[in-house]
């Protein structure tokens, strides 16, 4: 795990990266690394990751096309601090 968990730590909560660090299972792990990376490519993108989830979600569920993938990325979500459409 090493460097590239360090480099995540500045972004993920200690408590998240120690309960990576202590699990037994990849996937566990794998699944945490996937939030983590998640949450960091929102803060780098000025956007709310808890937002930004919650509308991606939402959006697949309703049946997102797949052919329209790059619309759900983070760095396309609406900003923050940008005022609503």
């Amino acid at each position: 795990m090493g460097k590239a968990t360090d480099r995540w730590s500045q972004w993920v909560p200690k408590r998240l990266l120690g309960h990576c660090r202590q699990s037994q299972h990849s996937t566990t792990f794998d699944n945490w690394a996937l939030l983590a990376s998640i949450v960091a490519t929102c803060r780098l993108n000025d956007v709310n990751p808890v937002a930004y989830l919650a509308e991606t979600l939402d959006g697949i569920i309703n049946g997102h096309p797949q052919t329209q993938i790059e619309e759900l990325m983070p760095w396309r979500f609406r900003k923050t601090s940008s005022p609503n459409p």
